[in-house]
């Protein structure tokens, strides 16, 4: 399962939209997995990484995990709070203030009454079942957020000003899995070329999952959109029909100045290594024509990448996509024989 990002400004710029494509195999998911999960680390390759997606679409809510509203309204704790104020974050744009006002000690639901009536009812908030007070922005969605910034009143109420507690982004939906389909997209509104990204499926019924899939970040960005590339792939077995692992193979690049979105591609060879199932692959452009040797052997061969957008990922050796004289065919020596002679 392959992962390639490509954002909408550049590095260093804030937040970015980030478009995800996912490029996986049939016999990667079939009959296994249901829908596919996106994650995202705001910090190092290695996490925290937080999930974009969830069962259903989500609001930004704080502090992190707190429970739904509950069914019966409940008071909460008395706090000491009138003149402080609380001071939040909507879409990492917007800064609002709210100060609360009245009588000391107020409790946690007449604070969450002050906080969506200031909010204009964009902050909704309540007690939840273990008497935390909750804010949730009504907004959901990966391109909406909520941040509680530093002030006098968010101690008082259990906030954190400091992240990642700080700060909740809304979710999308996890992708559904479509039989026969290889390639699914995700959109990050708040994202960053700065940022890193990760997925994996989800059973629906048993809740398995699977393992996560190559990190795509800083990286890893891309030169030109995704939809100019295509994903080759190789299996390479032994004799005995083992996977082949630790088998280095190289894809060179004819340069013959070809031109991809106003970008002239000069790149250098490519060397991989096939992993512990005897897989390899790599993002190409679509259209340019490349050689792949595996190492050791006298296995070359010319290709020239799908120009069809529809084909994700190709087998670097497939007849469809090569050219030249098939490799793979019986070679006959030329061999010089001495004429016989009777004696």
């Amino acid at each position: 399962m392959s992962v390639t990002l490509s954002v909408s400004a550049e590095p260093g710029a804030g937040e970015q939209q980030v478009l995800l494509r996912v490029v996986t195999s049939l016999d990667e998911f079939e009959g296994q997995y249901d829908v596919l999960e996106v994650w995202r680390s705001r910090d190092t390759e290695g996490g925290p990484y937080e999930e974009l997606t969830a069962e259903t679409y989500q609001h930004p809510r704080l502090p992190p995990g707190a429970l739904d509203a509950p069914a019966v309204p409940v008071v909460g704790q008395l706090v000491n709070i009138v003149g402080d104020t609380l001071s939040l974050r909507l879409d990492e744009e917007e800064d609002i203030d709210i100060t609360f006002v009245g009588a000391d000690p107020l409790s946690y639901s007449d604070v969450a009454l002050q906080i969506w009536m200031q909010s204009l009812g964009r902050v909704a908030s309540y007690v939840d079942d273990n008497g935390a007070l909750v804010l949730q922005y009504g907004i959901p969605g990966p391109g909406s957020s909520l941040r509680v910034l530093e002030c006098d009143a968010a101690p008082k109420l259990g906030l954190d000003t400091v992240e990642p507690g700080s700060v909740d982004y809304g979710n999308d939906a996890r992708i559904a899995l479509v039989m026969g389909q290889t390639g699914y997209s995700f959109t990050d509104p708040l994202g960053s070329s700065e940022f890193y990204y990760k997925v994996r499926f989800r059973n629906l019924s048993t809740g398995g999952l699977s393992a996560f899939s190559n990190v795509a970040g800083p990286a890893t960005p891309l030169g030109v959109s995704v939809d100019s590339l295509a994903i080759g792939e190789l299996d390479l077995v032994t004799a005995q029909g083992a996977p082949l692992a630790g088998q280095e193979v190289r894809i060179y690049s004819q340069f013959n100045g070809t031109i991809v979105e106003g970008k002239v591609m000069v790149g250098s060879d490519i060397v991989l290594r096939t992993d512990i199932k005897g897989h390899v692959e790599a993002k190409l452009v679509r259209g340019n024509r490349y050689s792949v040797a595996v190492h050791g052997t006298d296995l070359v061969r010319d290709l020239v990448v799908p120009a069809d957008t529809t084909v994700e990922r190709f087998n670097l050796l497939d007849p469809d996509v090569t050219t030249g004289e098939d490799v793979f065919s019986v070679q006959v020596p030329n061999l010089v024989y001495a004429e016989r002679r009777s004696l």
